[in-house]
């Protein structure tokens, strides 16, 4: 028997019908009518099931509708109507019924319709993950490739929504949408999920960077999430590394950006580290002799680090006690055994010739070579070198009566007066 759908409900019927016995559309001759089998697609074989349609006054399988006016069927009453809904409802249930086989002719159609559906949904899926990779592919950041993955899965989401609803308004029914409402529904997790990752992405991955030691890449990170404070703790960490490795002057740098970060407790530890630095800086230097630079990182250290331990230690290294060196000749020949002195204060008066010395006072005798050493200079202080002669104290003055002999000890640097040359001792 040639059946047809409606094409409102889908509703299967005699092909003679011309109103839909489930909702009522009216089915004009006009429209298009194939040939279809019942909706679980069976050939009907069960003899009851044909005493049913022979009941309901449709005609035989085998034979084709009327085709004038005057042996035209007659219209589906309402008791027709409600027999022929009985029917389909018998065929459905009689689909998996012994009496049932598959009918061969009605497989291509649905196979057909089905594996273009299919299709289309992987080439879809397909399209969606290609356009990710290319985009991705050309970003270094995690949390921009997951933006975009979660962007187009939403794009990808209302795509589908439009393309279920309009589809649902065409056929008025959900039948056959299951597959691409999973889609959308896939689709849509996966880009808030993309998304509400990729705010925290780029963190994750700093921290576990900046646990590896690989601090230049955490940096980057951290500034590309714009999370300036961990960028300065960041720094302050790798300088402290670089500082563990003696890598004083990576070490300077990176601490001294960590030192301008706003936050209080970074900035202390930046200047604590800062402060640690520069004093085993000058001390390596101090150690090869080079006594000029361990000065120079010292006074370094006091000046940007004050108040750290480092600091502390460098500022008592430069404020040390120094040693004065010199030889005393009269006469051209050495002084032998002579007491001379350094004075931190003296006052001379022109008019009696009288030099008078106070302050902190420094004292040795020369050896048999006039040679001298005195320790205890302070660094920064002037001292004038004073010897004892026939009258006590004596020194020699320029014309403006200043002492002719002084010397100004710097830090971390013995001073040497060189040779004294006088007339009489």
């Amino acid at each position: 028997m040639g059946l047809r759908q409606c094409p409102r409900c889908h509703f299967t019927q005699p092909q003679w019908s011309r109103m839909c016995a489930w909702c009522g559309e009216t089915l004009a001759d006009a429209l298009p009518m194939r040939a279809v089998t019942a909706p679980a697609r069976f050939a009907i074989e069960d003899a009851r099931l044909h005493s049913l349609l022979a009941a309901a006054g449709a005609p035989p399988a085998t034979q084709r509708p009327a085709t004038s006016a005057q042996s035209a069927p007659r219209e589906m009453a309402p008791d027709d109507a409600r027999r022929a809904r009985e029917i389909h409802m018998a065929w459905s249930a009689s689909a998996d019924s012994p009496g049932m086989r598959t009918d061969p002719s009605s497989q291509p159609q649905a196979s057909a319709r089905h594996n273009r559906a299919s299709l289309w949904w992987i080439w879809l899926i397909a399209v969606l993950v290609t356009v990710g990779w290319a985009m991705t592919h050309s970003t270094q950041y995690a949390s921009d490739a997951l933006t975009i993955i979660g962007r187009l899965g939403l794009v990808g989401t209302l795509f589908l929504g439009v393309w279920l609803v309009s589809r649902r308004n065409a056929h008025q029914s959900w039948r056959g949408l299951s597959a691409p409402v999973a889609v959308a529904v896939m689709l849509c997790l996966v880009g808030v999920a993309a998304l509400g990752v990729a705010q925290q992405i780029d963190g994750l991955q700093a921290a576990q960077a900046e646990h590896q030691g690989d601090y230049a890449r955490a940096i980057t990170l951290m500034r590309h999430e714009g999370d300036d404070a961990g960028v300065a703790s960041a720094r302050l960490a790798w300088g402290q590394a670089l500082l563990s490795q003696d890598a004083f002057a990576q070490a300077q740098e990176q601490l001294t950006i960590a030192l301008r970060a706003p936050q209080s407790a970074t900035q202390d530890g930046a200047r604590a580290a800062l402060g640690a630095l520069l004093w085993n800086w000058g001390h390596t230097y101090e150690r090869n002799g080079d006594l000029t630079d361990a000065r120079v990182k010292w006074q370094e250290a006091v000046t940007l680090a004050g108040g750290t331990p480092g600091a502390e230690s460098a500022a008592g290294a430069l404020a040390a006690p120094q040693t004065v060196r010199g030889q005393l000749l009269w006469q051209g020949s050495p002084a032998q055994h002579v007491s001379v002195s350094l004075v931190s204060q003296w006052r001379y008066t022109s008019d009696s010739g009288v030099f008078q010395a106070s302050g902190q006072r420094l004292t040795a005798t020369t050896d048999i070579h006039g040679d001298f050493s005195i320790g205890g200079a302070m660094p920064g202080v002037t001292y004038a070198l004073i010897w004892q002669g026939a009258n006590g104290d004596t020194t020699s003055v320029s014309a403006s009566g200043a002492p002719m002999y002084t010397v100004t000890v710097q830090p971390l640097i013995p001073g040497d007066m060189g040779v004294i040359s006088i007339g009489a001792v």
